[in-house]
This record gives C-alpha cells, sequence and structure tokens, in this order.
C-alpha cells in the first residue's frame, strides 16, 4: 500500500476497520505537515526546553486525535480538521512549556 494510491477517506475507512498498515500510511502522509508546523513554532519553545522532536510527537498526537473523531458530515475536509487539530495540538505543548 502506497498513501498515493489512496486517497484520506479510503485510508480512513480502512483504519476504522482496524487495518494498521492504512493508519501507518496516513501517518507517513501528514508527517511533512507536522514537520512544518513544528518548525514554525519552534522559535516559540526558547525558553520552555522543548526540542522539536517533542513538537513532531505532539503533533502525532493531534493526527491521532483527528482519525479517531472525524466524521464526514460535517461537511469539513479531513485534511483542515488534521491540520487544525495538529496545530492545536503543539501550540497547546508550546504553552505548557512556556509557563
Amino acid at each position: 500500500m502506497k498513501y498515493s494510491d489512496y486517497n484520506d477517506y479510503e485510508l480512513l475507512n480502512y483504519i476504522s476497520d482496524g487495518n494498521e498498515e492504512a493508519n501507518n500510511i496516513i501517518i507517513k502522509k501528514y508527517e511533512p505537515l507536522i514537520a512544518k508546523i513544528s518548525q514554525k513554532m519552534l522559535p516559540y519553545c526558547i525558553n520552555g526546553g522543548i526540542e522539536k522532536s517533542d513538537l513532531m510527537q505532539e503533533g502525532m498526537i493531534g493526527l491521532n486525535h483527528a482519525i479517531d473523531r472525524y466524521r464526514e458530515q460535517k461537511d469539513v475536509l479531513f485534511f483542515t480538521y488534521a491540520k487544525t487539530c495538529i496545530e492545536r495540538k503543539i501550540i497547546s505543548a508550546v504553552i505548557a512549556a512556556n509557563r
């Protein structure tokens, strides 16, 4: 399975059926987005002692949250929902680290 062969909705259906490979594919597909958001937020973590790898991990948690809770009936693209969940999780980690 390559992620270019499937769209997000097919992968989400496979994941809901318990397909672990589909879960790995969607994580690989969104990893560059998570890296980009993490890199963008890194300058705000100067005094927090948090590193890019920590932000990447928080982004992965946000992606898993999006996968678990996405509903097509809400008229929102999965990409938009996933990006929002990832950004919010990373921002929360930055705020917590700077306290």
